[in-house]
């Protein structure tokens, strides 16, 4: 395994994990016909991303496991101006086939990692309430801390904010 910062010819493998895995994930969650939709704007998806890699507007690592990349992570600044949480995982997505092998793990404790680097000692994220990976964020100490209603393909869904208070004591 091999985890190392994304470059903009990584656009294409994050977009195409990013729609994978919301099909696998959310599937019985979010609308079917929304997911569709995700999958049909697929080139969209490459250019968003690759604007927000070239603009700097984001962080993001993958992770490439039997020579292909298999997982990534976005990170940041904080998105809300919240006044407690410093740092935010915006998106962490692994393909199906490689979870459960310690892949999400090793790229979430070197976002942790880089976080501090930018002299950020705390991290937030949100999640779908109903996302089976919500025990992932449990498992590495996150906590809910937030709630909130959000709408997704004209479904009504609910999101928990898991928050780390103190990321050194996660991986350094």
């Amino acid at each position: 395994m091999n985890i190392r910062v994304a470059t903009i010819d990584d656009a294409k493998d994050i977009a195409y994990i990013n729609v994978e895995t919301w099909l696998t994930t959310y599937k019985g969650i979010v609308p079917d016909k929304f997911l569709q939709e995700r999958k049909e704007k697929i080139e969209e998806i490459v250019e968003n991303i690759r604007k927000k890699l070239k603009d700097n507007n984001i962080k993001a690592l993958v992770c490439e496991k039997d020579n292909k990349i298999v997982g990534f992570a976005t990170y940041g600044k904080e998105r809300d101006n919240d006044l407690v949480y410093q740092g935010e995982l915006y998106a962490i997505y692994i393909l199906e086939s490689y979870q459960k092998k310690g892949l999400g793990k090793e790229i979430f404790k070197q976002v942790v990692k880089n976080l501090i680097s930018m002299g950020m000692n705390n991290m937030f994220i949100w999640a779908l309430e109903e996302n089976k990976s919500c025990r992932f964020y449990e498992k590495l100490g996150g906590t809910i801390v937030k709630r909130r209603n959000i709408k997704i393909g004209g479904k009504e869904l609910k999101e928990v904010g898991y928050g780390w208070n103190d990321l050194k004591g996660i991986c350094c």
